[in-house]
């Protein structure tokens, strides 16, 4: 095993996202390990990866939240940052979360919303309102001191649940009773959103829960209008926040039944 120069491991799950070289290379300029999840990539992707002193681990279909929990048990080192291909590091977050994550089992970071024009603008200042003030185990960014907190979790992230996996786990740290640092001077940088993608998103949010449910899983959730960002959105952004949390729930609604159909077919054939 190289002797790294930061001694944690950043984990980034990704299927065929070339944003993550960018990660990548942050990564490595900074001394720390980075372990690249291939969520169900190409094998050109995977192989041009490899070309990079990094550690990857593969996964033969698409699951976030299994590729999430390969990843941490994977890491090398015990403390790790859990983040996505679609972000940046802002200068010295790895420095910060290393240093925090001495005295803190988690530890999350600020996200900051790239936009480029009204509609990426409209929906940065939603999910500024909605997510970012949130201070929950939400990543990304989010560090681990993963064997403190195997001393109160048999695992990090349900490979069922496929979305809202950080909800599920938001809601049993909460049971342990852990505590989560919010350090906002630990930064990373978003990728503008565009409404298909944000909306695809919510969809993805909706099947999640569904998901939850019929596995009779608890996910924490919080209200995205009560905090004092969402009292301050536009109209438009309150639209846009009205839009996306229908989509969630028609989502939700779809997939309880699918879902609910495809577990007892499964069900009846084992």
């Amino acid at each position: 095993m190289e002797n790294k120069t930061l001694q944690m491991t950043v984990v980034i799950p990704t299927v065929n996202d070339r944003r993550v070289f960018r990660v990548v290379d942050q990564v490595l300029e900074v001394g720390a390990e980075c372990l690249v999840v291939c969520n169900g990539s190409s094998d050109a992707f995977e192989d041009e990866l490899r070309t990079r002193p990094i550690c990857i681990e593969s996964l033969p279909d698409a699951n976030l939240s299994r590729a999430l929990e390969v990843g941490v048990r994977a890491a090398t080192y015990d403390k790790i940052v859990l983040m996505d291909s679609d972000c940046q590091f802002g200068q010295d977050t790895l420095a910060h979360f290393f240093q925090l994550l001495d005295e803190h089992h988690l530890v999350r970071g600020m996200c900051v919303f790239d936009c480029k024009d009204f509609v990426s603008r409209t929906i940065a200042n939603v999910r500024t309102a909605t997510t970012t003030v949130v201070q929950g185990a939400y990543k990304p960014p989010l560090g681990i001191a993963r064997s403190a907190l195997l001393k109160y979790l048999d695992y990090f992230f349900h490979p069922d649940i496929l979305w809202c996996e950080d909800a599920e786990f938001d809601a049993r740290r909460i049971a342990a009773g852990i505590d989560v640092h919010f350090s906002p001077e630990a930064i990373i940088y978003h990728d503008s959103l565009q409404l298909l993608s944000d909306l695809r998103s919510a969809a993805r949010y909706g099947r999640g829960y569904a998901r939850a449910e019929l596995l009779g899983c608890a996910l924490q959730n919080y209200d995205r209008w009560d905090s004092d960002f969402a009292q301050q959105l536009s109209i438009i952004e309150r639209l846009y926040l009205w839009l996306f949390e229908t989509v969630e729930k028609l989502s939700y609604q779809f997939w309880l039944r699918c879902d609910r159909t495809a577990l007892r077919i499964a069900s009846s054939h084992r």
